[in-house]
């Protein structure tokens, strides 16, 4: 039975009651609907040729939306009043709120799911009959990549997409943004310098830190550089501002990087974290102290961010709703060889994070010191949204002498020493930076395939780089 015809049943059914008005006829009415929605599942079941069983709380479930507070049945076609008959929540609202993530972290807890409140690929599999769900151990490289071939060609991503990025201006510590198209063409500079860390916004804006008020802050533009405004105020909390984004429900999200490692100083400053704020400047708060290089989910409901552990030293990546529920650790150290994971990225389903995966540099300014020799495994991964075994992309390897890396190089130009810096294009092609002898950026698609450069510069620190045109 197809879900959209299931959604209407429901409508329809509710349309041949007649107006009610006491609490027994209301009750009596919701009791008929829970009833309604669990056969729908059950038949939904049955036409996909699979069984119905009892899981408790509620039968089986498939679902295909991911999210969490906010959804709405209007925009999951009628999902999330099903997962609400499924977690016995009464009545069913058909909104996703408190009430239904409370339910949900419960029934994860008890099922052997990461307690997120979020319903992604592990939880859907977890709610389904067949009950295989990958394993959520300390993640490491020889897990087998689950994802079906990308959808997006190499074609199609040139010839319809724009990126933006941003560049150091020529004898300058300036940096300035620019629009360009995967395969080189078209590049036309915005605003002139003093400009950085853009990033696309829901409707195709570029969102990105400026200090032409005289201070670093957030500012949105047009795809041509017009109508450039500034958001709020958040020059009071100190330091250099970066990566901010925006999502669908109108949050903003950045991190003030003040006191973060630099050649000069290793002290991270008292605002020191990732912040949030509304678009028109309101609410600007504290999410996560010391969590730097967010990402944010195009939901902009949860965001995955970058934490550093002193004893022993290590980088890894965490993600935390944006209501600040569900902190929950998505990379461990248990592989010698990739023990750390840094700049996170949100496929833009919400399904999967790609991260720097291997030996991350030595602590504080002895990093600064560090050469090609001595950098260790340093490798493009992705990992489930809602945890688990992280999968290694890029095929790159460490060298431990000049002599060794300059007889690589000679014997191909394009062999790898490093991969830093993934971002999503789409849910498909994985954009990275690329250290080798002709370095510079390069893409491969989620499966680890067509791997191959781009003819564009570094992309600089900006989140979500492409937009399709």
């Amino acid at each position: 039975m197809n879900r959209s015809i299931a959604v209407i049943s429901v409508g329809l059914l509710l349309l041949t009651f007649p107006l009610v008005t006491s609490a027994d006829q209301i009750s009596d009415l919701q009791a008929q609907v829970q009833t309604l929605l669990a056969q729908i599942i059950a038949l939904q079941r049955h036409s996909s040729g699979s069984s119905v069983t009892s899981t408790g709380p509620g039968i089986c479930l498939a679902l295909t939306f991911s999210g969490s507070v906010g959804a709405i049945d209007a925009r999951t076609g009628g999902e999330v009043s099903l997962l609400q008959s499924f977690l016995q929540i009464s009545p069913t609202t058909g909104y996703f709120g408190p009430k239904t993530k409370a339910a949900l972290q419960a029934w994860q807890s008890a099922h052997g799911v990461l307690s997120t409140g979020y319903v992604g690929p592990l939880t859907r599999a977890a709610m389904t009959c067949s009950r295989s769900v990958p394993t959520q151990t300390s993640p490491q490289s020889s897990a087998q990549n689950p994802i079906t071939p990308a959808s997006h060609d190499i074609s199609y991503i040139k010839q319809h997409s724009l990126l933006v990025m941003e560049e150091q201006v020529a004898g300058s510590q300036s940096t300035e943004v620019y629009t360009i198209h995967p395969d080189g063409t078209g590049k036309k500079i915005l605003n002139g310098a003093g400009n950085g860390a853009p990033s696309w916004t829901p409707d195709g804006k570029i969102i990105f830190v400026s200090s032409r008020s005289g201070s670093p802050q957030i500012w949105i533009m047009d795809e041509d550089g017009q109508n450039a405004h500034q958001i709020g105020n958040i020059g009071s909390i100190g330091g250099p501002i970066g990566t901010p984004q925006l999502g669908k429900n109108g949050l903003v999200v950045f991190a003030d990087v003040e006191g973060s490692p630099t050649e000069h100083q290793d002290n991270p400053g008292p605002n020191n974290g990732t912040w949030i704020m509304n678009e028109d400047g309101s609410g600007l708060r504290l999410l996560l102290a010391n969590c730097l290089s967010p990402s944010l989910a195009l939901s902009g409901t949860w965001l995955t961010c970058t934490r550093q552990t002193e004893t022993p030293y290590h980088r890894e990546i965490w993600r935390i709703n944006t209501d600040d529920t569900g902190l929950t650790q998505l990379t461990f150290p248990g592989d010698s060889n990739y023990p750390d994971g840094n700049s996170s990225s949100i496929s833009p389903d919400e399904q999967w994070v790609a991260f720097f995966s291997g030996k991350e540099s030595d602590e504080g300014l002895a990093g600064y010191t560090q050469d090609a020799t001595t950098f260790g495994y340093r490798n493009v991964a992705i990992v489930p949204a809602e945890g688990g075994a992280r999968i290694t992309l890029t095929t790159c390897k460490p060298s431990t002498t000049p002599q060794e890396i300059l007889s690589r190089f000679a014997t191909d130009p394009t062999d790898c020493l490093a991969a830093d810096g993934p971002t999503w294009l789409d849910n498909n092609w994985i954009i990275y930076m690329r250290g080798s002898k002709n370095q510079g950026m390069w893409m491969i698609d989620r499966n680890g395939k067509n791997d191959q450069a781009l003819p564009i510069g570094i992309q600089g620190s900006g989140k979500v780089l492409m937009k399709f045109i």
